[in-house]
């Protein structure tokens, strides 16, 4: 529209789900992609699920389950193309705030 050519980047997939029972929300790539690797896991005591599939050290897509205070940060992560600042394990174990991966950043 500027009169300047550049590319679309693409968009991101989005879904969020929340009844009386349970939040899911989800964004980005997370199966079916080669060279993806997968971080998950199940915390059946709070009833919480994190899954966030990463590309070399940038997350490329994120379901999160009873944790929906976090998706925002996750989601901006992945539309900017932007390296997590802390290990993807503690992340999805909630050993990590919102304040300690966006203390980096």
């Amino acid at each position: 529209m500027a009169g300047i050519r550049s590319g679309y980047p693409g968009s991101v997939v989005m879904n969020s789900l929340k009844t009386k029972s349970f939040h899911l929300i989800s964004a980005g790539l997370l199966k079916g992609e080669p060279g993806l690797k997968i971080y998950e896991k199940n915390v059946p005591v709070k009833k919480q699920f994190r899954k966030i599939a990463f590309r070399g050290d940038v997350p490329v897509g994120m379901a999160f389950y009873n944790c929906p205070e976090e998706a925002g940060l996750f989601v901006n992560l992945i539309k900017k193309g932007m390296p997590l600042p802390v290990n993807p394990e503690k992340v999805v174990s909630g050993d990590v705030s919102i304040s300690d991966i966006m203390k980096p950043l």
